[in-house]
C-alpha cells in the first residue's frame, strides 16, 4: 500500500492528534483505495464500496497488512 495523501489536525478539547490518510493497493489484479484514520493510538482503515473490507491495528504497517489480508480473502 502507498500513502497518497495525509492530513492531520489537533483536537484541542481532547489534546490528541487525529490522522486521516488515503491508501491504495492492488489485490487480485484490481486497484483499491482505502481511507485510514488514527485516533488514540489505534488505526482503522476501510475500502469504500467493498463490503467487509475494513481492518484496524496499532500501527500503519499492521493496519496495512490486516487490510491486505482481508481484501485477499474477499477478492
Amino acid at each position: 500500500m502507498q500513502i497518497s495523501s495525509v492530513s492531520s489536525s489537533l483536537e484541542t478539547t481532547a489534546q490528541e492528534a487525529t490522522l486521516a490518510a488515503v491508501f491504495s493497493t492492488i489485490a487480485g489484479g484490481k486497484s483499491y483505495s482505502a481511507d485510514v484514520e488514527q485516533s488514540a493510538g489505534e488505526y482503522t482503515i476501510e475500502v469504500t464500496g467493498m463490503p467487509g473490507a475494513s481492518a484496524s491495528g496499532s500501527s500503519l504497517i499492521a493496519v496495512e497488512e490486516n487490510l491486505d489480508n482481508k481484501i485477499n480473502m474477499l477478492a
